[in-house]
């Protein structure tokens, strides 16, 4: 293996070891941290951002409030950090993840751009409300 295989294959490991602590107690750190970094870099609408960490969306979701959605390239799941419940995950299509969100359930819809509805389901809120 090239030193680039590598490296590539140890940066996979750090994050196929912590993906199971993503959504652990201490997450919210993370979301504090990815709001005040996109508050940080001064982003505007429009602004092109490139979520290189592609983690569990702490930086990226507070950027897509400020600067818009989009995007030109997919990226693959990395094996560690694919929940193993995960019934549905496409890293090939582009589209939105709509969420309807009630006091007792919440629904999604992953719509493709071209206006496929690729992926729905509803689930009930658990009884803390998360």
């Amino acid at each position: 293996m090239s030193d680039d295989g590598d490296a590539k294959a140890w940066l996979a490991g750090v994050f196929d070891r912590a993906a199971s602590a993503y959504d652990g107690p201490g997450g919210g750190y993370h979301d504090r941290f990815g709001e005040r970094l996109v508050s940080a870099a001064g982003l505007r609408a429009n602004d092109r951002v490139l979520d290189v960490a592609c983690g569990h969306g702490a930086v990226l979701v507070p950027a897509t409030r400020v600067v818009g959605t989009g995007g030109r390239s997919h990226y693959s799941f990395s094996e560690g950090a694919i929940h193993p419940n995960t019934e549905v995950r496409d890293d090939q299509t582009f589209g939105v993840l709509k969420l309807t969100l009630r006091p007792e359930s919440y629904r999604w819809e992953f719509i493709a751009v071209d206006d496929r509805v690729l992926d729905t389901g509803e689930q009930p809120v658990n009884q803390r409300g998360r």
